[in-house]
């Protein structure tokens, strides 16, 4: 087709619309108006949460051999990164099925890096995190690869100030223990936009080594996302790699994410879109 027949431009760029026995797409996506925008990750991860949503998904509630069978799936799928969560929901220990899941991961060895959130590693700032170094050892010694705090709003400038420095000392407990660390933020896009950045550049420059953004809500259209994930890593004090993980409330999660990845950010999934949400 040409301009002749009413088409604008050559398709270039980074493919073709069809290719016979594989796809057939609008030559639109590759014209240069789309795609000269695009910032892919590099390189491009993809971050999987089968195995935690798996264990939320209401009407089910998976064993441990369960989980493993799953795993097995995951690793012949090629996953390399597996995103586990141990919530410990106020209690003096954590919730016994998430513990057990991280320990058979940590000792299957399916090839994952298993990073692994906790609610008890950094708080908001008001009261200091009891547990950071008991939750450290305990997943240190079950074999993971990373832990990762949640990045909470913290509620005034003093909590705040706490906050960076509970960061800090989890980056150099963590380091002992041989972990590294990432940091998870949820509700991101209806967060406080100034507030978050800061606390994320207190937390990179304390050795966060990956910002895992939610959209929790699906708060973020499409064209919204990539507009967020962009402004966000240009105001990042260093270049650490950003991944987003979107929920499904309102039928977006794949579009979203998708955009997400055009603007720089890898996907954090799950197998079939298998959650609670």
């Amino acid at each position: 087709m040409n301009e002749a027949q009413g088409w604008p431009h050559e398709p270039t760029g980074r493919g073709v619309p069809h290719v016979p026995g594989r796809h057939s797409v609008s030559p639109f996506n590759f014209l240069p108006d789309v795609t000269e925008g695009f910032d892919f990750p590099r390189p491009l991860a993809l971050i999987d949460s089968t195995v935690r949503k798996a264990i939320y998904t209401a009407g089910v509630r998976p064993t441990v051999s369960d989980v493993l069978k799953i795993s097995e799936i995951l690793a012949e799928l090629g996953v390399r990164d597996e995103s586990l969560n141990m919530w410990w929901w106020g209690e003096g220990q954590p919730d016994q099925l998430e513990y057990d899941v991280v320990r058979a991961l940590g000792v299957e060895r399916f090839g994952f890096r298993i990073n692994v959130f906790s609610d008890t590693l950094v708080g908001d700032g008001r009261s200091p995190a009891a547990f950071m170094r008991s939750t450290v050892d305990m997943l240190a010694e079950a074999g993971v690869t990373a832990v990762a705090p949640g990045l909470l709003q913290a509620p005034d400038a003093d909590a705040a100030r706490r906050q960076a420095d509970e960061f800090s000392t989890l980056g150099e407990y963590a380091a002992s223990a041989g972990l590294s660390w990432t940091v998870t933020i949820a509700n991101c896009a209806r967060r406080d936009f100034d507030a978050m950045v800061a606390a994320s550049n207190v937390a990179i420059s304390a050795g966060a080594a990956r910002i895992d953004l939610m959209d929790s809500t699906s708060a973020l259209s499409p064209e919204a996302m990539k507009l967020f994930v962009r402004t966000y890593r240009t105001r990042l004090a260093a270049p650490v790699p950003t991944t987003m993980h979107a929920h499904d409330d309102f039928g977006m999660a794949t579009a979203g994410t998708i955009a997400a990845v055009t603007a720089g950010a890898s996907p954090d999934v799950s197998l079939n879109g298998v959650s609670y949400r």
